[in-house]
């Protein structure tokens, strides 16, 4: 599988990711550091993966293999912008 800035995501590294509930499995997993002209996209917690506006991404950085990151979704990770947040 491809993700979304054209490196080949290893079978291995495809599943890792479906486990940790990354939107669209491989599409949204970067080599560590090689997110392309735009920053990442968040796709683990929310709703549905959506881009990051700033250079805050490193604080939601997840490994999902050696040397391969996706994100968590700032809302899914912030209680008080979590959808399933009862508190």
């Amino acid at each position: 599988m491809m993700n979304e800035v054209g490196d080949f995501v290893p079978p291995g590294v495809v599943a890792a990711a479906k486990r940790r509930g990354c939107h669209r499995g491989g599409r949204y997993v970067y080599r560590d550091g090689k997110y392309g002209p735009k920053c990442p996209a968040a796709s683990i917690g929310g709703m549905r993966a959506a881009r990051f506006q700033s250079d805050s991404y490193e604080d939601y950085k997840v490994v999902i293999a050696p040397g391969w990151v996706a994100f968590k979704s700032p809302s899914a990770t912030n209680p008080r912008h979590s959808k399933t947040y009862t508190g």
